[in-house]
């Protein structure tokens, strides 16, 4: 694991404890991020992945730690690097969210030493997130929740269900 090469762009929102730090999918500006935190107390660390993919765990743990995050949110390849992390950390968070993993990024016998409840979204019929990596990836936590959403896109036509989802699990004590 290395640091970032350059600085990374963030945008926190909202104010005290507890700190939730969101990463985006491939390529996603702050602005597409930003929705997810709809409704989730405390502070919002939002932030821009640099490019380089060899250093996406580099870059959410250098952002997560400057902003004492105690929480996660990761959507697609940021969902990737969140579970790269806990394979690395695995008491890192209290809580965490896994919108949509795209693919398998770590192996499932570290995720078994991860403490903290996850909860994980996915989408059916969603050919670049698959329904079935959902039900895996939930399935390699010991305290894991899921939510399988029908198609139409999650912030179009599921945006109030989704809100409810992420809101409601990190909100929890």
């Amino acid at each position: 694991m290395r640091p970032p090469d350059v600085p990374l762009r963030t945008l926190t929102t909202g104010s005290g404890s507890p700190v939730t730090v969101f990463a985006p999918g491939r390529g996603e500006p702050i602005a597409r991020t930003r929705p997810f935190g709809s409704g989730v107390r405390g502070s919002r660390v939002f932030f821009e992945f640099s490019g380089d993919e060899t250093a996406l765990v580099a870059e959410l743990r250098t952002v997560a730690d400057a902003a004492g995050a105690s929480r996660g949110f990761g959507i697609s390849l940021g969902a990737a690097a969140m579970v790269g992390l806990l394979a690395e950390t695995p008491r890192r968070f209290e809580r965490v969210v896994l919108a949509l993993p795209a693919f398998e990024s770590s192996p499932y016998a570290a995720m078994r030493r991860v403490t903290c409840p996850v909860l994980v979204i996915g989408q059916e019929d969603d050919a670049i997130h698959p329904v079935e990596l959902t039900h895996r990836t939930a399935a390699a936590f010991p305290h894991a929740e899921k939510a399988i959403l029908p198609p139409g896109g999650l912030l179009t036509a599921h945006r109030a269900r989704l809100r409810e989802l992420i809101a409601g699990f990190l909100n929890r004590d």
